[in-house]
């Protein structure tokens, strides 16, 4: 069997030490690397939840703007597929169990999950009534535009996939 595509994973943080763990645990033994770039000067212990998921971090100065920092980090992967995940987000039980599945697909470049809404208390969507935000895509066929309101875009074919990007 050929070798599965590596996946490096992106984070943009801050100060987000309530959140962070549940996300890079829920990706850490299924990427091979976690570029972690951290808003400005940290305040509490995310650097410290990062350093024991192994991940390599950098600190930029303030910019007050997840978006501002995404370009630098996609800029420090090393491997074929890019993970964008936010610190409030986190992989479901499904996308994990496919993350690999997904990334061997040589004729796909990207990958939009559903990604439901939640209230503070439960979801408020459906499948039927959410929508697929694109987080999982190949290096070499990524365009990101912008700095204060990022857009990503990804060359065709982009692929929606009903596995749940967790966002609470």
């Amino acid at each position: 069997a050929a070798a599965r595509p590596k996946i490096s994973a992106c984070v943009v943080a801050r100060n987000e030490e309530r959140l962070i763990g549940r996300c890079l645990g829920s990706f850490a033994d299924l990427v091979d690397e976690i570029v972690f770039v951290h808003d400005g000067e940290c305040q509490d212990r995310t650097l410290e939840i990062a350093e024991e998921y192994g991940c390599r971090i950098f600190v930029r100065p303030l910019r007050g703007h997840a978006d501002a920092s995404k370009v630098f980090s996609f800029s420090q992967t090393r491997y074929e597929w890019i993970l964008g995940v936010d610190a409030d987000e986190f992989l479901s039980p499904g996308l994990r169990a496919h993350l690999h599945e997904l990334v061997r697909d040589s004729d796909v470049n990207g990958y939009r999950f559903l990604w439901p809404f939640w209230d503070g208390h439960r979801y408020v969507s459906s499948p039927e009534k959410s929508w697929h935000k694109l987080q999982l895509y190949r290096r070499e066929a990524l365009h990101a535009v912008g700095n204060l309101h990022l857009t990503i875009d990804v060359d065709e074919p982009v692929v929606d996939v009903d596995y749940h990007l967790e966002h609470r």
